[in-house]
């Protein structure tokens, strides 16, 4: 079984005194099913897990509202 996959990371830094934060979109595609599948991965600090969480899946949710995904 075969995947297709693109890769985009990005770094985010707010202040040049602390770390830089990554995150990272990886879309997947199933060569036979056609399924599309978009992972995310957050970089951020373990305290700040669960917040970045909630965000992420608000504007997933967000994401799939805007393109008619259930």
């Amino acid at each position: 079984r075969r995947q297709r996959q693109m890769c985009i990371r990005d770094r985010i830094n707010g202040d040049p005194d602390e770390e830089d934060y990554f995150f990272e979109f990886r879309i997947q595609m199933d060569e036979i099913t056609k399924d599309v599948s978009l992972i995310v991965t957050d970089y951020s600090d373990e305290d700040e897990l669960d917040e970045a969480k909630l965000l992420w899946n608000s504007l997933i949710a967000d994401l799939k509202k805007v393109l008619g995904s259930s």
